[in-house]
């Protein structure tokens, strides 16, 4: 089933591709300036990937009750948020999202530089 899904994510991955290439070739660009529609579209496709994954793993490790767990974890997490800005104390949902989307962190792709076009 995951690799299905995976497949699955090489289409738009393609497309991403193909719009790259059709927009550095469209485009007069100086000379000093490269463009990179493979990198773009292998971030692109890596960064679904990854997604993918784990939602796949949520959904996998939940099973049935994944609707109901996320909805708890939402509830949770506002809970514990407003709680920690209504005490003064600094936000906790940017602290995660840091050790998250940092090196090493699992999603530090997201937040990586994504430039079609760079000297």
């Amino acid at each position: 089933r995951f690799l299905a899904g995976a497949a699955l994510l090489l289409a738009p991955a393609i497309a991403v591709w193909l719009g790259g290439i059709l927009g550095a070739v469209t485009m007069p660009i100086p000379s000093s300036l490269h463009a990179y529609p493979t990198s773009v579209a292998a971030r692109f496709f890596g960064s679904a990937l990854v997604l993918y994954a784990a939602a796949f793993a949520f959904q996998y490790v939940t099973g049935r009750r994944a609707t109901r767990v996320a909805v708890w974890f939402l509830v949770a997490w506002a809970a514990l948020e407003l709680t920690s800005q209504g005490l003064g104390f600094r936000s906790i949902s940017y602290e995660i999202w840091r050790a998250f989307t940092s090196w090493p962190g699992p999603f530090r792709l997201m937040t990586a530089r994504w430039m079609l076009i760079d000297v």
